[in-house]
């Protein structure tokens, strides 16, 4: 009787993980989403964008931009021993 009330327990604790989890999986995507057409409403008035939010904009693209030069340096040096190791076959 206690073990079958404490699996009922453990699977409401379950479920109520999995709902939150989704609630704030929605939320941030649509707080992603109105950023997304805030932003595009400020270019279409040609609202200049707040001084912090250019900031924090052009942090991340420098972020995305580090990130694609390190996969870029990546894949060269991948290229690089692909070939030395099909030149030299040891």
């Amino acid at each position: 009787m206690l073990f079958e009330e404490f699996v009922q327990l453990l699977i409401l604790i379950s479920f109520a993980v999995s709902f939150i989890w989704i609630v704030v999986f929605l939320y941030k995507k649509t707080i992603k989403n109105q950023r997304n057409i805030e932003r595009k409403i400020k270019r279409i008035l040609n609202i200049p964008p707040h001084p912090l939010e250019e900031f924090i904009n052009q942090e991340q693209i420098d972020d995305d931009e580090d990130i694609e030069n390190q996969i870029e340096i990546q894949k060269k040096e991948e290229r690089k021993e692909l070939l030395i190791n099909t030149q030299n076959p040891r």
